[in-house]
């Protein structure tokens, strides 16, 4: 036992030990979820061109064809996972349907990151095919479409090798930042990697020194604890930062 270790502080130090036992775990788990296809996509848009009220006194016309309903769809579409997907993986070209509409108008790629993605895409009746190429890792592709009727759903498949599904996104994963796109402005790097570490390392260290009534047991339990809250914040606001990266232009 470490010298003038009280009962106290012996259950402080425990409590560490558990909390960086925990913390290595998870990371673990993390680690034995890596080398996965995954690819995602997320509905940023769906609305109607006209307004309801002026609706009836507009007339929309494209390629010389009225549109009765026009809508325009926003799809962000991502390889969220760690692997790339090849060319050579696509038994199929993805399809993205949008159910209910009259007719697809126009589907354009308007943003893309890297700059050089630039899948092709071809309107078939009221699917979009994207022809099969390679998708790295981050890679993020947002589509246009103009539709001829608000869809209903928009669904995305296909067949890829080892990826059985395509995962939606109900919205935007949480921004740690207060920027259009979630990213971090001078602000909110001040509250996230200086202000909120102070406040939980402070709040660690004063736990830690009423667990504990020896100043050797104080010392040890106040730097452990609090380098480890401070440790996981910062790991935890890098993961936030870093999925939200993943959906941005």
């Amino acid at each position: 036992m470490l010298p003038n270790m009280d009962t106290a502080g012996v259950i402080g130090v425990v409590g560490i030990v558990v909390a960086l036992v925990a913390a290595i775990v998870g990371y673990v788990t993390y680690r034995n979820q890596r080398g996965r296809r995954r690819l995602e996509y997320l509905v940023q848009a769906r609305v109607s061109v006209l307004p309801a009220g002026v609706a009836r006194d507009l007339e929309v016309t494209h390629c010389g064809t009225t549109v009765g309903h026009p809508a325009v769809v926003v799809v962000r579409i991502v390889n969220s996972g760690d692997r790339p997907i090849q060319e050579a993986d696509f038994a199929t070209d993805l399809f993205l349907n949008c159910e209910g509409v009259q007719a697809i108008l126009a589907a354009t790629v308007t943003q893309s990151r890297p700059l050089d993605f630039r899948p092709h895409v071809i309107i078939d009746g009221t699917d979009i095919r994207i022809e099969p190429t390679l998708i790295n890792p981050g890679d993020m592709a947002q589509l246009q479409v103009l539709t001829d009727g608000k869809p209903e759903r928009i669904i995305l498949s296909g067949r890829i090798a080892n990826l059985s599904t395509f995962s939606r996104r109900e919205s935007l994963p949480y921004p740690p930042g207060s920027g259009t796109e979630g990213e971090m402005l001078g602000f909110d790097r001040f509250m996230w990697y200086l202000l909120m570490p102070l406040t939980l390392a402070s709040l660690a260290a004063g736990a830690s020194a009423l667990a504990t009534t020896t100043l050797f047991s104080r010392i040890i339990a106040i730097s452990v604890s609090a380098a480890t809250v401070v440790a996981l914040h910062l790991f935890y606001t890098q993961y936030l930062v870093r999925r939200r990266r993943l959906w941005r232009p």
